[in-house]
Parts: C-alpha cells; structure tokens; sequence
C-alpha cells in the first residue's frame, strides 16, 4: 500500500474490523399534521463519511509485525500511538481507504483521546473514530480504483506509442488507446488551474484522434469551447459513421438534441434538459452524459462528427472518463466532486 496519496499519509493500518457509515446535512421540518414538510439538502450532495476501526489484536511487541513511519520502525500499537499525536499537534488529516468501495478519502481522528486496552502481555485492543474532511482544492480520490471504466484519458505531451502516436489510458493494464493523426490536437500547459489541455482547432481538418470500439453508459470531459456561440455544428464525440454522442448545435451555445431515450446530460453537476445541454461556452466545465442503454461508438472519434468533412471542433479537452457500463449515482457525484476540484470547476 502506498505511505502517502497527494502528500498526506495514507492509513497503514485500516483495520479487518472496520465500520463504514454516511450521512447529509439536510434542514427538515414539518408543516402541520398531516405529513407535508420541507426537506433541504444543504451539505455536499456526495455527503460525509465515518469511520470506526477495530484493533482487537494490536502488537506491541517489537518482536512481531512493524509499521515504519516517517522514517522509524515501531509496531502497529506504537504506530497509531505516534500518528494520533502527530495528527493533533500539525492537524493535517490523514488518507483512509474505505472498507465499502475501496476509494481514499482525507480524514482526521474524531475526539481528543485514544484509549488501549491491554488484555496479554504487550498485546492491546482499541477502537478509533475517524471523520471524513475536506480542503479547497484538494482530492485524494483515485479513478483507477472505480470499476466499469473503460477508458481514462489525461492531457499531456504526445510521446510515440506502438502504432505511432497515441494517447493512451490512464487504466493499468488498458489498452483503449485512441490514436493521433501527423497533425494531432496540440498539448497547450497550463491552461485552467496550472493543467494542460488537449487544444483541437476545427479549421485543421487533421485535428482529431481515432480510438477504439465500444458501447459507453456513461462520458465524463473537462472542456471547453472557445466561442461565445457555436458558428456551426462541431463534433466532440462520435463514431465514424452512424452515432454521435456529443455534437454542438449551429448556433447558440447547446449541444445538439438528439432526442436519446434514457438520457440525462449534466453540466457541472447541473442536471439539464434534452433540449437545453448547455456547453462549457470561453469557460471550463464537466460535461457528463449518461445513456442509460448505452450508445454503441465504432471506432470513436473526438473532435469531428462521424465521416462529415465540415464539423471538426474546436475545443480544449483536459480529461475524460468513458465507462462500458451504468454506473450508480452517488458514485458519479464523488467522481464529479473530484474532478471539478482538481480543475477548479
């Protein structure tokens, strides 16, 4: 396991016996005696969690298993020991991979005290409540560790690949790499919050990428669109013949309604009608389609729509996540959370 994720110290010990729970802050009030009321969700719309860890079994003698911590070999009993005091005299919080779905999270110890139990001879017992927290631009969350993803594409510096130039997934072990062309989109640094962008230019008609074959449920980008309204139709996800997933209308700043059944389009978290998919228009945004029945993409395309020789895109792609399968909706919400966080959305 790794000793830190993001700069902060990842939990050495998570704990076999560990509890796992999640709430909201919601303000809920009764109008009356019959049942009606007001419900408010006021909190994060991914909610807190907590977390209580057994340690029935802590060792403390230095003859068993060892714990190494910022330099120094202790056992597991004087681990925790060491890493509680450390935690309240900085009060930097810690990383905790949650028992439910394997995904890491910024916590702190809850309460000022911790308390062992001895029950044999250099052997103890304890219980450790630890609380979910959260710091302005700051996400441990990792996407290689959700399940589903087809494909996980960062922007960075072209560098050849086994067919040419290419633009593979994050994903260990994945191979859906899309392909450049010899006159790929341009990789632009630091272009939102220090981050460096794919830059596609409509007017190069060899500005685009091919990838592979493959029905998604769900397509998270971080883009924009360089326009104060779109001067034509500009694809931005497609296939190369028949479907096109994400396609701008010809004028305006919506994308194009392509009446899918079973849809949702959400921008920065905002859910939005078919008909009104507002663009990330001069300005950063998370675009997020969901098709609850899949599209089938052959050979996808970003930057141009299927074979039509007039709507290539002119866009800024930072990242996208493709999924090959439906995805429940708390976990997109933790997955939007952390990207609109990471790119300052």
């Amino acid at each position: 396991m790794p000793e830190t994720v993001e700069g902060y110290h990842f939990l050495q010990l998570c704990g076999r016996e560990a509890e796992e729970g999640l709430e909201f802050a919601e303000y809920e009030t009764d109008i009356g005696p019959d049942g009606f009321g007001v419900e408010v969700l006021y909190g994060a719309d991914t909610g807190r969690r907590h977390w209580v860890i057994k340690y029935p079994s802590l060792a403390g003698s230095s003859g068993q298993v060892s714990v190494t911590y910022r330099g120094v070999t202790m056992t597991p009993a004087a681990y925790l020991y060491a890493l509680f005091s450390d935690r309240k005299v900085d009060g930097q919080p810690i990383v905790i991979s949650s028992p439910v779905n394997d995904q890491y999270y910024l916590a702190k110890f809850v309460g000022p005290r911790i308390t062992y139990a001895r029950f044999l001879t250099k052997l103890f017992s304890t219980g450790i409540e630890f609380k979910q927290v959260r710091i302005p631009g700051v996400s441990v969350f990792d996407v290689s560790l959700m399940s589903g993803v087809f494909g996980w594409y960062i922007a960075a510096v072209e560098v050849p690949g086994p067919f040419g130039l290419a633009w593979a997934s994050e994903i260990p072990g994945d191979d859906n790499t899309f392909q450049l062309t010899e006159a790929p989109p341009v990789f632009t640094a630091d272009v939102q919050n220090g981050l460096g962008v794919m830059r596609f230019t409509a007017e190069d008609e060899t500005s685009f990428i091919t990838g592979p074959s493959e029905t998604i449920y769900e397509a998270l980008l971080v883009m924009q669109l360089p326009h104060d309204t779109f001067p034509d139709f500009m694809g931005v996800l497609s296939s190369d013949l028949t479907s096109a997933a994400i396609v701008s209308s010809n004028s305006g700043t919506t994308f194009f309604n392509q009446a899918f059944s079973d849809y949702e389009y959400r921008k920065n978290g905002i859910l939005y009608a078919a008909a009104s998919q507002q663009a990330p228009m001069n300005d950063f945004g998370l675009v997020h389609c969901r098709w609850e029945d899949g599209i089938a993409l052959t050979a996808m395309q970003l930057g141009k729509d299927r074979d039509y020789t007039d709507r290539y895109a002119d866009m800024d792609l930072g990242e996208m996540i493709l999924f090959n399968a439906p995805k429940p909706h708390y976990e997109m919400r933790e997955l939007a959370e952390h990207l609109q966080t990471k790119w300052a959305i």
